[in-house]
């Protein structure tokens, strides 16, 4: 395994969102959130084990089970791609997604501009233009994520279907099997 450690990150600025209380059970590699007057924001992680390839459905269980978290709170993500997810083939309930310095209120806040279009995802028109934040955004960034690994494979499309709709469990369910 790589381990990728994220013991601490801070973010000046370019950081505008609020600050999140994400449910620890779901999210398991989150310690605490920090903020201060001076709009610092320092994310600190337990050590995250795994990399950002996954070797088989299930391991995006719970990564689909963290995107359906913040998006009924209607929480964006706002930089989904492969890079911000972390796969743990020996424990796939562990994997998670990382990196939430581009998060924000779906509908309320704003992409941050100067968002450039990255190999290893997808960046819809709304996050180009700086535009406003939004859940379906999240989505189609998901399903491109996903669309590395399915080829012709029937689960893969029948989870990215359902995902269109915005049906998680159903999704979920259709990788658990």
């Amino acid at each position: 395994y790589k381990t990728y450690d994220y013991r601490v990150r801070s973010y000046r600025k370019r950081c505008r969102s609020p600050m999140y209380y994400f449910d620890k059970n779901l999210f398991k590699s989150f310690v605490e959130y920090i903020i201060d007057e001076v709009n610092l924001k320092i994310i600190r992680y337990e050590t995250i084990k795994g990399d950002h390839i996954a070797k088989n459905s299930k391991e995006f269980i719970n990564i689909l089970k963290q995107l359906k978290y913040l998006n009924e709170n209607q929480i964006v993500h706002g930089d989904l791609r492969l890079y911000n997810m972390v796969f743990n083939h020996s424990d796939p309930s562990s994997s998670s997604l990382i990196d939430f310095d581009y998060c924000g209120i779906a509908n309320k806040g704003n992409y941050p501009e100067g968002i450039i279009k990255v190999p290893d995802g997808i960046r819809t028109k709304s996050m180009l233009k700086g535009e406003q934040m939004n859940v379906e955004s999240d989505i189609t960034c998901m399903i491109a994520c996903m669309d590395y690994f399915t080829s012709n494979n029937n689960k893969w499309k029948k989870c990215q279907e359902l995902l269109k709709k915005n049906k998680y469990v159903k999704a979920i369910k259709v990788l658990e099997n």
